[in-house]
C-alpha cells in the first residue's frame, strides 16, 4: 500500500475495492488510492487545501494548479497521472505567476483534442487584470495566441474555463454575469454573452455536439452543478435557460474563493457530469441528460475539482481535496463509441 492512503480506508478495504472494479457503469465508482499532491510553490511544500483545479489530457498527462491566499505564486503543475503506482509523481512546473499579478490564482483548466493547455485566472481586480494563457502539449507557450501566449482581459474577473465543439474557448465571468467566446488560435474574444447565472460561477464544462452546434453548458454555481442551454456555438447569446442539474440530492450551497474551489466535469463515455462540493464533502456523479444524481461519493474532507479518463480497461477519477492529496476512484472502463473523452 501507497504511505499516501488516507488512513481511514485499511488494507482490506482497498483490497476489497479493487476486487470490485470489475462493475461497469457511471455508477459504479470504488476508491482506489490517494497520491501527494505538488508543492505549493517551487520550494515551498504543499499546504492543505493548496490545490484548486485539475485537468487530464488524453496522455495520461495531469494538471494540477496550487495556490492559497498570500503572497506565494500561483502555479501550474503536471505529471504522469498515477493508475498503479500512487507515490507521489514527479511534478513540473508549467507556469507560475506572482501574486501581486494573480492574487486569486489560476481558475480554469481545459485541453482541445491536441493536448494543448489553456488557464484562466483572476487578479481579484483593483484594476481587473485577468489572464487567459494557451500552451502546446509540451508546455511551451503558444506565442501565436494573444501576445506570446498570453490574453490580458482588463474588465472582466475571469474564472473557469471549456471548450466548444467548434474549438473555441468559453471562459465564466467569476461573479456570473457573462461568458466570454475567446478564438482559441488566437485568443480575441469573439462573443461576450450576458446571462443571469448568478455568482459566484466557479467552474463550466461542456457537452459537445460536433454535428449540431446545440452545446450543453453545466456551471459550478456556488457548490451548486447547473445546466444551461438555449444556445449553440452558432448563437451563443441564447444560453440563458438555467436549472438545477442534481437532482435527487442535496449539495450544499458553498463558495470558496481561495484554495478548494468547487469544480465540475463531463465524462463524455458515461454521459455523467461530475461535480465536486467542499462543504458537504462530497462528489456527486450525475446523468448529464436527465440531472439525475446516480452516484454521491461520500467522507472526502472539501472536495474540489475532479477530472476523469480511461486507461487500459478502467476508468480513473481523480478528487481535488483539503488535504495535502489527491484521492484516486476507479471502475472498470464502459465500452463506448468514441472509447473516451475528458476535454473540459
Amino acid at each position: 500500500m501507497s504511505k499516501h492512503v488516507l488512513p481511514f480506508v485499511g488494507f482490506a478495504a482497498a483490497i476489497s475495492l479493487a476486487a470490485s472494479l470489475a462493475v461497469a457503469g457511471p455508477a459504479s465508482w470504488q476508491y482506489l488510492n490517494s497520491f501527494g499532491a505538488p508543492d505549493l510553490a517551487p520550494g515551498i511544500p504543499g499546504s492543505s487545501a493548496a490545490t484548486n483545479r485539475i485537468i487530464i489530457d488524453s496522455r495520461g498527462i495531469i494538471y494540477i494548479t496550487t495556490g492559497t491566499n498570500d503572497s506565494n505564486p500561483k502555479c501550474v503543475w503536471r505529471a504522469t497521472a498515477p493508475t498503479t503506482d500512487f507515490s507521489t509523481p514527479t511534478y513540473t512546473l508549467v507556469t507560475s505567476d506572482l501574486s501581486t499579478e494573480l492574487a486569486n490564482g489560476w481558475q480554469g483548466l481545459a485541453v482541445d483534442a491536441d493536448d494543448n493547455l489553456f488557464v484562466s485566472g483572476d487578479n481579484l481586480g483593483s484594476p481587473i487584470k485577468s489572464q487567459v494563457r494557451k500552451f502546446d502539449k509540451d508546455s511551451n507557450p503558444i506565442t501565436s495566441f494573444g501576445t506570446s501566449g498570453v490574453v490580458i482581459n482588463t474588465t472582466q474577473r475571469l474564472s473557469g474555463c471549456a471548450l466548444m465543439s467548434d474549438g473555441r474557448v468559453v471562459v465564466l465571468q467569476i461573479l456570473g454575469a457573462r461568458m466570454l467566446v475567446l478564438n482559441s488560435a488566437t485568443g480575441a474574444t469573439d462573443t461576450q454573452v450576458d446571462w443571469t447565472v448568478g455568482g459566484y460561477t466557479r467552474d463550466i464544462t461542456i457537452k459537445k455536439d460536433a454535428a449540431t452546434g446545440n452545446d450543453v453548458l453545466y456551471v459550478n454555481r456556488n457548490g451548486i452543478l447547473q445546466r444551461v442551454t438555449g444556445g449553440s456555438t452558432t448563437n451563443p447569446a441564447n444560453y440563458q435557460t438555467t436549472e438545477p442539474w442534481c437532482l435527487g440530492a442535496s449539495p450544499a450551497p458553498t463558495d470558496c474563493s481561495f484554495d478548494v474551489k468547487n469544480g465540475c466535469f463531463f465524462f463524455t463515455k458515461d454521459n455523467s457530469v461530475i461535480t465536486g462540493n467542499n462543504r458537504g464533502g462530497n462528489v456527486y456523479v450525475v446523468d448529464a441528460a436527465t440531472g439525475n444524481a446516480l452516484q454521491v461519493l461520500t467522507g472526502i474532507y472539501s472536495a474540489g475539482d475532479v477530472a476523469a479518463f480511461t486507461s487500459g480497461e478502467n476508468d480513473y477519477l481523480y478528487v481535488l481535496t483539503g488535504t495535502q492529496y489527491v484521492q484516486v476512484y476507479s471502475k472498470s472502463a464502459v465500452s463506448a463509441a468514441g472509447d473516451w473523452s475528458m476535454y473540459h
